[in-house]
């Protein structure tokens, strides 16, 4: 609890009432946050200050950060709303995502660091992934044009660097773009 004093001006002169103000202080550490007592506060209120103290832990923890996956975003993007009556994405925003974020050699994957491996995932992911939304033809046109043009790259990577899976997940990626249409090269 803190407690300040509040200086107004009257007719009388200058006076001082003591106020005391039981908000919450950013825990510091997860034994404080484990202390705070929210018996006081109605459900609503807890449950917000519960979230609040549960991302307060995650600011104070430093175990680096995830970056974006355009691969687990592409599978996301395909899943359809059973409610939409014409049938649109679950997660458009999803979508979206795919849609802002190709980049300039007509790829998807880590902008910082070039890895056919890689990049030839991601892309074709989303590739299949806007080809099944029948949307950004020429989004899919660049996207393909990268995976003919880096497939050869393939051989040159280090093993080290294969992305985990990629021999299981790559010829079935291969094998579903075949199914939607799609113009990819042989394995």
């Amino acid at each position: 609890m803190a407690t300040f004093k509040k200086v107004y001006r009257t007719e009388g002169g200058i006076k001082g009432v003591n106020v005391h103000c039981k908000a919450f202080d950013k825990p510091n550490n997860k034994d404080e946050l484990q202390q705070i007592d929210l018996s006081h506060m109605d459900e609503q209120h807890s449950v917000k200050k519960y979230v609040e103290s549960i991302k307060s832990i995650f600011t104070l923890m430093d175990d680096g950060v995830i970056s974006p996956s355009a691969y687990d975003t592409a599978w996301v993007a395909l899943i359809e709303d059973v409610n939409e009556p014409n049938g649109g994405p679950q997660f458009p925003t999803c979508l979206q995502w795919i849609i802002d974020h190709q980049l300039p050699d007509g790829s998807w994957g880590e902008p910082l660091m070039f890895s056919a491996f890689d990049r030839l995932l991601n892309t074709l992911a989303c590739v299949i992934t806007l080809t099944s939304w029948n949307i950004h033809s020429d989004k899919c046109k660049k996207g393909m044009k990268f995976v003919y043009k880096n497939m050869n790259k393939l051989g040159d990577e280090k093993e080290e660097h294969m992305t985990p899976g990629f021999e299981l997940v790559f010829p079935s990626l291969i094998e579903l773009a075949q199914k939607l249409e799609i113009d990819v090269p042989n394995l």
